[in-house]
């Protein structure tokens, strides 16, 4: 997702519109990192992309630990990745590319911070 990412803002020349950065490691809760990103890009939308769907990624446990370090719900962290979904997979290309393309549009569509988790 982090390649996809950088791709995509390159294609569309927001180089210097959007910043993405990148948590290797959740657990402990890099919180000073959460911070330190929240603080550099203070007036911009802090994003969290992942690849997995919604249910099946870090989100559910960054998102309120996010929203702790950044200093509560006056700024909230946006989700943008695969809504919630039974299995893991849609078992079709066509609808994995579809899926993929839907929300690095979005993700796209509006500078922004991004936050991403890679898939280990």
């Amino acid at each position: 997702m982090y390649y996809d990412l950088i791709k995509e803002r390159k294609e569309r020349g927001l180089d210097d519109q959007i910043a993405i950065h990148t948590i290797e490691q959740i657990s402990p809760f890099p919180f000073d990192l959460m911070m330190q990103v929240a603080d550099t890009y203070c007036n911009a939308k802090l994003c969290w992309v992942q690849e997995e769907h919604k249910n099946m990624g870090a989100w559910s446990y960054v998102q309120p630990r996010t929203q702790t370090a950044i200093g509560g719900y006056h700024r909230l962290l946006k989700y943008i990745g695969r809504d919630t979904a039974p299995s893991p997979a849609t078992g079709s290309k066509a609808a994995h590319k579809k899926e993929l393309k839907m929300f690095l549009d979005k993700a796209m569509s509006v500078p922004e911070v991004f936050i991403y988790k890679p898939t280990v």
